[in-house]
């Protein structure tokens, strides 16, 4: 009899108990997925600190330094390359003021033996791979000695583009 009334009991108060739990009394689901995506373009963009020799003896030449930074995007291949500026090509390049000229050269290498340029020829491009980080280089510049140039203030503009 007792077991007669045990099972009576919960069959009773089951639907109550589960009244009291609304989530649980009739609980279905369904599942599906969500797709999420991006694209990551590669980019690069580039800094200069140019070359500036200040003042010189044409005569005795001089060196100096500027400086290429390429930041790209991880894992971009790129390259850096230099045309001949305003006043040569890049193998012989000339800065001017008003009708007088100063050759000079830039380099990719400390040594001073790889022209800046455009790859072809003699020249060389500065290269690399992109960490997401600025990648600094030096751009090292020459003044050849034994020129005759006029006293004025040389100049020249170099047209440097990176392609990845």
């Amino acid at each position: 009899m007792r077991d007669v009334l045990r099972r009576l009991s919960l069959r009773a108060f089951a639907p109550a108990l589960l009244g009291l739990m609304p989530g649980l009394a009739a609980a279905e689901s369904v599942t599906s997925t969500l797709s999420v995506s991006a694209v990551v373009e590669p980019t690069c963009s580039v800094a200069l600190n140019p070359v500036a020799f200040g003042s010189i003896d044409p005569a005795t030449g001089a060196k100096a330094n500027g400086n290429l930074t390429v930041t790209c995007t991880p894992g971009t291949g790129w390259s850096a390359s230099a045309d001949g500026g305003s006043g040569g090509t890049a193998g012989a390049r000339r800065m001017t003021s008003g009708a007088g000229t100063l050759d000079y050269a830039l380099y990719t290498s400390a040594d001073r033996s790889q022209a800046w340029g455009d790859g072809s020829g003699a020249t060389g491009l500065f290269t690399g791979t992109g960490t997401g980080a600025p990648q600094p280089f030096p751009i090292h510049g020459e003044i050849p000695a034994s020129q005759a140039a006029a006293a004025g203030n040389y100049s020249d503009v170099i047209a440097v583009t990176v392609t990845y």
